[in-house]
């Protein structure tokens, strides 16, 4: 498998490096969780984990609590899909409310036929990237952070495509215009 990934990309021998790190970090991520658990146990890990969401729950509801509730509108663009159309417009709404955030994409320009379109789990997390940062730095990066931040984007458009469209750039373009919108309304 790994010959094959290797025979189909260019720079071949950065994205081995790449991926061999991924791997020694999944390797050692294994290795740690398994010293953990001979040393605490099963059940008491699980209590761990489930106490660290609830603790950035908490930590998270009191840091977004203190920013100013309303609506707030930006507009940003991707410059264009490769395939001639420039200018493709990503909009974005940013409602705070007590300690919630939604983001919503409507108006967004419909997917494009290049390869500049986000898929979904692309948008949330360029969407939520934003946020996240304005947060404490020590505060841990998980579900109980990030259930306070919902993100809406319609389907069939640049920032939620849809079946035939490609999205193969999705992680560079369009999310880094995803990220400016949010950036912008925040």
């Amino acid at each position: 498998v790994l010959q094959l990934y290797l025979e189909n990309v260019r720079y071949r021998d950065f994205l081995h490096g790449d991926l061999m790190s991924q791997v020694g970090s999944v390797k050692t991520g294994k290795k740690r969780l398994l010293e953990l658990l001979d040393k605490w146990g099963v059940e008491t890990l699980k209590k761990f984990s489930q106490e660290m969401i609830a603790y950035s729950d908490r930590r998270t509801i009191e840091e977004i609590s203190k920013w100013p509730d309303g609506t707030y509108t930006s507009e940003s663009w991707v410059d264009s899909d490769g395939t001639g159309l420039t200018n493709i417009a990503i909009k974005c709404k940013v409602t705070i409310s007590g300690s919630e955030l939604d983001i919503d994409f409507t108006g967004s320009d419909p997917q494009v036929r290049g390869s500049t379109n986000s898929s979904w789990a692309t948008c949330q997390n360029a969407a939520s990237i934003p946020v996240v940062s304005c947060l404490d730095p020590d505060l841990p990066h998980n579900e109980g952070c990030l259930k306070h931040i919902k993100v809406f984007a319609p389907k069939g458009t640049v920032t939620n495509v849809e079946w035939p469209g490609c999205a193969s750039d999705a992680t560079i373009v369009p999310s880094d215009s995803i990220m400016d919108a949010v950036w912008k309304c925040l």
